[in-house]
């Protein structure tokens, strides 16, 4: 017991353990040059970028994502749950609140994927990343709610909300 008590205090706390920052992969080539090139043209360099006419491949001039007419439950549900768009060189996937019906707009930090589908990450105030609940799929040209379709089930304005559960005050 004494031995694990002192080396516990040699270590840092948990959350100065797991909370690094992402340093980019050039540094990673300083220690890696022989790999380094080959990754670089490889598609998962590609993976996560940050987002840019280049980077994203969703409809972010005017975009909007509809709930299914199953799970149209009101008059306010024939409004778009989900508006993407672009403002000052920034990009902004909005949705609409469940309580308020007012769009609340989440800035994209990065996006994830381009080949088949793209998610869209955006900050939390304390700096936590966090996935939006809608992603892009190349195939179908559209929006559509992932893990809804992986549960198969039918989305609503709650889902969505809830699948962002510390940013859904």
């Amino acid at each position: 017991v004494t031995v694990f008590l002192f080396w516990s205090l040699l270590l840092d706390p948990y959350d100065n353990q797991f909370d690094a920052d992402y340093v980019g992969s050039e540094v990673c080539a300083e220690c890696h040059t022989q790999i380094y090139p080959e990754w670089e043209r490889s598609p998962h360099a590609n993976m996560t970028r940050d987002p840019s006419p280049l980077s994203v491949v969703g409809n972010f001039d005017g975009g909007q994502w509809m709930l299914p007419p199953e799970a149209r439950r009101s008059l306010n549900d024939d409004q778009p749950a989900a508006r993407m768009y672009t403002e000052d060189g920034k990009y902004y996937m909005a949705l609409r609140h469940p309580v308020s019906n007012e769009y609340i707009p989440f800035e994209i930090a990065h996006v994830i994927g381009y080949q088949y589908r793209q998610v869209y990450v955006t900050r939390e105030p304390g700096g936590v990343l966090r996935r939006l609940p809608l992603q892009w799929s190349t195939y179908l040209q559209d929006y559509f709610s992932y893990w809804n379709l992986q549960e198969d089930s039918i989305p609503t304005l709650e889902d969505l909300w809830a699948q962002m559960s510390s940013m859904n005050s």
